[in-house]
């Protein structure tokens, strides 16, 4: 018996059977062919799908990658070792990188910020630093050790109880004495301490203070019936301290012109340095005295200087009186004058003349019914001159009335102008006062 074949084949035996149409196939366990029993799945657990390889394309060397495609080093594709052509796989979605964080705008303004906050910082750190460096500075300044305030507070006692003991050389060795000043003298401590003496001299011991190289030290005494309460300032000069302010300096150009006495010492300079007193000014000029009266005046410290700036030399009432009928009278003479010309400065124009006739006689001044009021207020209408004191302008303004007989035509038989007069002017020189008028206004009548 032969073997069967087949005849596609050519090939015998049990592996060229035909099988059979009408059989029922064999139903596969999935187990690949080849495989034996013993290899096979028998738990009932389905196998998993086998992996499909990816499709793998071929690019030539140096052909650029389409976009799109995968490129060999990501992951999951083999990167080709051998030189010749790149294996790629299919093209992949790759989804663009998700932004996370702040924006940009936010990352500059926490970036300015950041920095507006050092600058803050660091000024403040610098202010900080010279406030403390000035005020270290300044406690520096400002201590006063136990030796500079006992000395001080010695020194002020000193010079206060040498001026109450009329003791001139204790009193100049803490202040600065000129060796000619004319009211730094033994006559003078004596006067002004028998007008109004220093007494009750105390000195607060917790008010001594410094600034710099000075000391400060608050004193307060009684002098006359006045309580005086001043700071002195203190320097010191090698060993010893001097008093800055211990001396006060008197403004008195108001009165040197009008020979005045400061505790019977000729005034002859315009200001004066004294010791703290009180000073009798007086005027060898009967016509004048201080506002107020000749009371005497109280210097006990530099800004007293200043208040008696408002102290300034007055007319007596008598001297009023005397200057106003002087001034009355000279405006009476000037109006009984008949002349072209008048000393009071009302002087008659060649344009009032109506021609070359002679008009003495006939010209006739009368004042105007204001200046007959303002000749009664003298009083307060008269002012020193600026630059004399001595002379006193009554600065309104006065006019006459004028009148010429015969006019300037034939119709008219006067003529009436109203004109301006100078200033009266009365000099108190000397004993008996006398009038004058103003000569800054020109005559207009012509040589």
């Amino acid at each position: 018996m032969s073997e069967p074949s087949d005849p596609r084949t050519g090939i015998t035996g049990d592996h060229a059977r035909v099988p059979d149409p009408s059989a029922t196939p064999p139903v596969s366990d999935g187990t690949p062919a080849g495989t034996g029993p013993s290899q096979r799945n028998t738990t009932g657990t389905p196998e998993p799908e086998a992996a499909v390889p990816p499709v793998q394309y071929y690019l030539p060397p140096g052909m650029p990658i389409p976009p799109g495609m995968p490129t060999p080093d990501q992951p999951g594709l083999a990167t080709p070792q051998q030189p010749g052509p790149q294996v790629f796989g299919p093209p992949q979605f790759v989804p663009p990188a998700k932004r996370s964080g702040l924006g940009a705008g936010a990352i500059i303004a926490i970036v300015l910020g950041a920095v507006a906050v050092l600058i803050i910082g660091t000024v403040g750190w610098t202010w900080a630093s010279l406030a403390s460096a000035t005020a270290k500075w300044k406690a520096k300044e400002q201590h006063v050790t136990a030796e500079q305030r006992r000395e001080a507070v010695t020194t002020v006692e000193d010079y206060l109880q040498s001026v109450q003991d009329r003791d001139l050389t204790g009193a100049c060795e803490h202040v600065s004495c000129a060796p000619d000043a004319p009211f730094l003298t033994q006559e003078m401590l004596d006067a002004s301490q028998d007008l109004a003496p220093i007494r009750d001299i105390r000195i607060d011991q917790d008010s001594v203070s410094r600034s710099g190289d000075q000391i400060f030290v608050m004193a307060e005494y009684v002098l006359g019936v006045r309580t005086v309460s001043t700071p002195y300032s203190l320097r010191k000069e090698g060993s010893d301290w001097t008093i800055e302010n211990g001396l006060v300096t008197w403004d008195t150009a108001d009165f040197t012109e009008l020979s005045a006495e400061v505790n019977g010492v000729p005034l002859t300079s315009g200001s004066v340095t004294v010791f703290p007193g009180e000073y009798e000014l007086s005027f060898e000029n009967p016509h004048f005295e201080l506002a107020g009266g000749n009371a005497p005046l109280s210097l006990a410290k530099q800004t007293d200087s200043t208040s008696t700036r408002a102290t300034k030399p007055v007319l007596t009432d008598a001297a009023r009186q005397q200057g106003q009928a002087l001034v009355k009278q000279a405006f009476a003479d000037c109006a009984a004058e008949r002349t072209l010309r008048s000393s009071c400065g009302v002087d008659v124009t060649a344009a009032m003349l109506p021609g070359t006739e002679d008009y003495t006689g006939k010209i006739k001044r009368e004042p105007t019914e204001l200046t007959r009021l303002d000749l009664e207020d003298y009083a307060t209408s008269a002012r020193a001159s600026a630059d004399d004191p001595l002379r006193y302008v009554v600065s309104w303004t006065a006019s006459f009335t004028v009148t010429i007989d015969g006019g300037r035509s034939p119709e008219a038989k006067s003529y009436s102008e109203t004109i301006h007069t100078r200033f009266p002017t009365v000099d108190y020189r000397s004993e008996e006062p006398t009038v004058s008028w103003d000569e800054s206004g020109e005559s207009a009548f012509p040589e």
